[in-house]
């Protein structure tokens, strides 16, 4: 069974539901490329849905949590979550950013259906519309402590 999770970390992980898309995206890309997988055309079907797949995941989450308390709690809950998170997103501003990754979605679909694009072509459309991977790494641990730092205690770090 999986281990319990604070509000803050479930609004974290919530809060962070879009680059999750993208990166799952990315990754179907990648597949896709690679010369020895067996259907490739899969990878990209399934990168494409990935938008409209993660909202009914969540909005199944929040059905069965509806289902277990009081009709609505399941939003509520969520956006405690994210407050807890300290994020200042909502659950309606996490669906209107899907929303806009289904409608980007929906575009290559009929393009592709039209006969308008390949799938080469949405694979490059994706690669070039796919957020870059920022250059430096940021952790709690990895920010530099400042010169002459002297800590709570009143004592020099």
């Amino acid at each position: 069974m999986p281990r319990r999770m604070t509000k803050a970390q479930i609004g974290v992980a919530l809060s962070s539901i879009r680059a999750d898309i993208l990166d799952e995206v990315e990754y179907l890309v990648r597949q896709y490329r690679r010369v020895d997988e067996p259907n490739p055309d899969d990878m990209i079907i399934q990168a494409v849905d990935t938008p409209a797949r993660a909202k009914a995941r969540l909005v199944e989450w929040i059905t069965e949590y509806n289902s277990r308390n009081d009709a609505g709690t399941g939003q509520i809950f969520l956006n405690e979550c994210l407050v807890a998170a300290g994020s200042l997103e909502t659950v309606a501003s996490l669906n209107a950013q899907i929303t806009v990754l289904e409608t980007q979605a929906q575009t290559m679909v009929d393009n592709v259906n039209n006969s308008a694009w390949t799938f080469d072509q949405v694979a490059d459309w994706l690669e070039a519309n796919l957020p870059q991977e920022a250059s430096e790494v940021l952790s709690y641990k990895s920010l530099p402590i400042p010169e002459g730092y002297v800590t709570v205690w009143g004592e020099p770090y």
